[in-house]
């Protein structure tokens, strides 16, 4: 996984600051696209988990970016630990 970038989360904070950020994880989907596109695998699974709500309060863009990731790096690797 990348690192990631607070550029596309400055003007949704600047506009709804008082907006709650909900992770969303989606393991698998680098299997599903491999070879990118065509042709797309078959019978791989990916799995959708919705993370703990995050109330913005008074962390930076950046705070909330990297709480963010940190959090849906913790769940891809209980993830893979569970394998």
């Amino acid at each position: 996984m990348k690192p990631f970038l607070s550029a596309g989360v400055d003007y949704p904070a600047e506009a709804a600051p008082s907006a709650v950020v909900v992770p969303l994880v989606i393991d698998g989907n680098y299997e599903l696209l491999k070879k990118r596109l065509y042709p797309m695998s078959c019978g791989v699974k990916v799995k959708y988990s919705v993370l703990d709500p995050i109330e913005p309060g008074t962390l930076t863009v950046e705070e909330l970016v990297m709480k963010t990731e940190n959090m849906i790096r913790a769940a891809l690797e209980k993830s893979v630990e569970q394998i």
